[in-house]
Parts: structure tokens; sequence; C-alpha cells
């Protein structure tokens, strides 16, 4: 997936990340082999997980 410099600093932003100027570029290429590697599963399985259904995280609140 081909990200800018721009998206990947607009992305920060959304999340209150402060990414140092000089780190843009390895961040740029590790996030788009990241979402490289989620779109080649999604389309190889992708299909098969439309049949399965989904179960929510849960996360306690209380100790057991």
């Amino acid at each position: 997936m081909n990200l800018s410099h721009d998206q990947v600093e607009a992305l920060a932003k959304t999340i209150g990340l402060d990414i140092p100027p000089d780190e843009i570029p390895h961040v740029l290429r590790q996030l788009a082999a990241l979402l490289t590697a989620m779109q080649e599963a999604e389309d190889r399985i992708g299909h098969l997980l439309d049949a399965v259904e989904p179960i929510p995280a849960v996360f306690p609140h209380e100790d057991f």
C-alpha cells in the first residue's frame, strides 16, 4: 500500500502521536508493509471470515 509522508503525519496526529520528522520515513515503510500484509490476508481468507460469528472483546473490570 502506498502512503505519503503527509498521510503518515495526519494519521499520527489523529491519535495524538508525535513522530519526529526524521522517523517518518521509517514509520511510513513499516506501516505500508503492515497494511499490505493485512490486505493480502484479507484477499486470501477474507471470504472465510464472513462465515464466522465475531466474538466481541471483553475486558473485565472486576477481579474474579
